[in-house]
């Protein structure tokens, strides 16, 4: 059975999707060994390159840059991928990449300077942070009256987003490989989501659009925030290997996902070494 290589950016808590993938995938019969490269000395130890794949989540971007600019970490198969992780973290990166996907989004313009914001932006927007790795929903503003804080509120880059008009529910698409599923949330005037509204089975039309979003990016455990807007779906949001709650198999669909991957790799190894 393929070995796997699970880095966790703190010890899982019983019930957390990073537990239950872990058990998931040692009930399949995988060879499972967890590392936490925030807590120990070495961030990327030597027996990583024994693995037929590593999957990572939350782990600070400075240690997957760090994971990147290593040849013996970069060149092992990861899960996300680090080059996708790291550039889905880049809020204006991600919006390039979907639009020349053909995924809809908002408009949206990028400044360096708070001024410049203020001086182009007087209608109701959303103004985020370009470095989305904060954390979700960090660094972010709804303003709906026009009137934006004459002091930044965070330090730029800035990305402003045109508010999209919206019936008031977060349809947000968690993607496990070719899995997909949806979770309808509601949101609040600030456009913060409240608690978990209903999970659904995504029709055609959202699964190719989270589908989509996968090939744009080169995520393969996501999720995606989309509002349902009078012209259709549009994507406002990406995250990478995201919590999955409330999301009834999903354990077992990111354990197969990660299984299938993990299993390729090692036929590939053991074919190379014939």
């Amino acid at each position: 059975m393929p070995r796997i290589a699970l880095a966790w950016s703190k010890a899982p808590k019983p019930g957390s999707i990073a537990a239950q993938v872990a058990e998931c995938l040692a009930a399949l019969g995988a060879h499972v060994r967890e590392h936490r490269p925030h807590d120990e000395r070495e961030a990327w130890p030597g027996w990583l390159r024994s693995c037929d794949l590593v999957v990572h989540r939350g782990v600070r971007p400075e240690l997957l840059r760090l994971a990147r600019a290593d040849p013996a970490t970069s060149e092992l198969p990861w899960c996300n991928s680090l080059a996708a992780t790291l550039d889905v973290g880049d809020r204006w990166t991600l919006q390039t990449r979907l639009t020349h996907a053909g995924v809809a989004t908002p408009s949206a313009w990028r400044h360096d300077a708070w001024s410049d914001v203020l001086e182009c932006h007087r209608a109701p927007c959303v103004v985020k942070q370009v470095d989305g790795r904060v954390g979700r929903a960090a660094h972010v503003i709804v303003q709906r009256n026009g009137q934006l804080p004459e002091m930044p509120p965070f330090d730029g880059p800035y990305q402003v987003q045109a508010l999209v008009p919206s019936n008031g529910l977060d349809h947000t698409l968690y993607v496990a490989g070719d899995r997909v599923f949806l979770a309808l949330k509601q949101v609040d005037t600030e456009g913060r989501r409240s608690e978990l509204v209903a999970v659904a089975v995504p029709d055609a039309r959202m699964r190719d659009l989270a589908l989509r979003v996968g090939e744009a990016t080169g995520l393969e455990l996501f999720n995606l925030d989309a509002i349902h807007a009078p012209d259709g779906m549009v994507v406002v949001d990406v995250n990478p290997f995201p919590g999955f709650r409330g999301i009834h198999g999903a354990a077992e669909a990111i354990a197969s996902h990660v299984l299938r991957r993990a299993t390729a790799v090692a036929a590939n190894r053991m074919d190379a070494g014939r």
